[in-house]
């Protein structure tokens, strides 16, 4: 899947990815459950980085696909890729958050 405008996005290589991702992150390992961490430094803020990487990625993933889908008359499948954009990015605003009140901003110069 790319940015061409000559190719299709089609809807199987798109629910491909996205149960990709999905399974992605739910095979991640315990130690990068970000959730599960309760004392933060720098010897573990790299978990942070890799979400908000990850999480900055489905951004632009689902922001491509709406262009996308703007410019067609698949209106359903560009909601629902504002949807999933939307949630991606309150998902990287609660990590920017964590990395602000635990003050590992620092830490995270090729990331902020």
């Amino acid at each position: 899947m790319c940015r061409h405008p000559e190719r299709e996005f089609s809807v199987t290589s798109c629910q491909s990815f996205e149960t990709s991702l999905t399974q992605w992150y739910d095979a991640l390992p315990p130690e990068l459950n970000v959730e599960a961490i309760q004392k933060w430094s720098v010897d573990n803020v790299w978990a942070l980085i890799l979400k908000a990487t990850s999480r900055r990625l489905e951004c632009i993933y689902y922001r491509t696909l709406r262009q996308r889908f703007k410019a067609t008359t698949e209106e359903p499948r560009r909601v629902q890729a504002l949807q999933n954009q939307q949630n991606a990015m309150f998902e990287l605003d609660t990590i920017i958050n964590r990395l602000m009140l635990h003050q590992l901003t620092r830490y995270c110069h090729s990331f902020m």
